[in-house]
């Protein structure tokens, strides 16, 4: 049968641990309107492409930092988005962002 939701939201945590532990990061947390990732050392191609998928977003080079504003329900009056959905949209953010090829390749 299905999983009950509190073991799904457990796995999702896990998931994230798992890739944020691979692209060496020791920091993925709320601040306000933000996501935060740390350390993290983006090289230009990576901060062009930070700020192409996520607009808004800044990088703090002096303490090795990025935030992202978080995901909201919709462009236009939306709540900000809980639970398993920031999960996995952080996720991805460091799938498409911070993971090195390396470690994306090794994780399929």
């Amino acid at each position: 049968g299905a999983l009950p939701v509190p073991v799904e939201n457990l796995l999702a945590v896990a998931v994230l641990r798992v890739k944020a532990r691979a692209a060496k990061l020791t920091d993925v947390n709320g601040q306000g309107n933000f996501i935060r990732f740390a350390p993290v050392d983006l090289p230009e191609s990576k901060r062009v492409r930070l700020d192409r998928l996520y607009p808004r977003s800044v990088v703090k080079t002096a303490v090795r930092s990025i935030l992202v504003p978080r995901p909201m329900t919709s462009v236009i009056g939306g709540q900000p988005e809980r639970g398993v959905a920031v999960l996995d949209w952080a996720g991805q953010v460091i799938d498409a962002v911070i993971a090195d090829q390396t470690v994306r390749s090794a994780q399929q």
